[in-house]
């Protein structure tokens, strides 16, 4: 059962075949309870320097953009990549994206989620959370649906 109706859908791309199909969400996707909100410029800017980033490493790697964003350094690129638009909310070390071992290393000592939380700058996180509480509610990332046509 959809929430949307004809007229809400007519307006939507379904994710699948046009959004990026990379590991990691640069945009909201709706399973079609909602209408999503358009991309931002600063997650086109994510994405776009996801891609570049992911591809340069990955080949450093010997892997695929894809394959590489998969793994603890590709998840430090990340990282590192929405730092950089978005403010220093994750302490993350270029090491970890360029040296697989350091990645990895750091990855098994965080065990829980609970510990990969504890990884984020705190103060960034605070202020990060209180623009995004004062914006209002925002859907969760669902990884199939419909994105809004921008």
């Amino acid at each position: 059962m959809s929430l949307l109706n004809p007229d809400e859908l007519a307006k939507l791309f379904p994710a699948e075949s046009h959004a990026w199909a990379g590991p990691i969400p640069t945009q909201i996707v709706s399973s079609d309870e909602f209408v999503p909100a358009p991309q931002t410029r600063a997650q086109r800017e994510v994405e776009a320097r996801l891609k570049d980033l992911g591809s340069m490493l990955g080949r450093r790697h010997g892997l695929t953009r894809r394959r590489f964003l998969q793994t603890a350094s590709g998840m430090a690129a990340a990282f590192l990549v929405m730092n950089d638009v978005y403010g220093a909310l994750y302490d993350v070390s270029r090491a970890e994206a360029d040296d697989c071992d350091v990645a990895t290393e750091r990855a098994s000592t965080l065990k829980d989620r609970s510990e990969w939380r504890a990884a984020l700058r705190t103060d960034r996180l605070a202020a990060a959370k209180a623009r995004y509480e004062a914006s209002g509610p925002t859907p969760s990332h669902l990884r199939y649906g419909y994105i809004a046509r921008g």
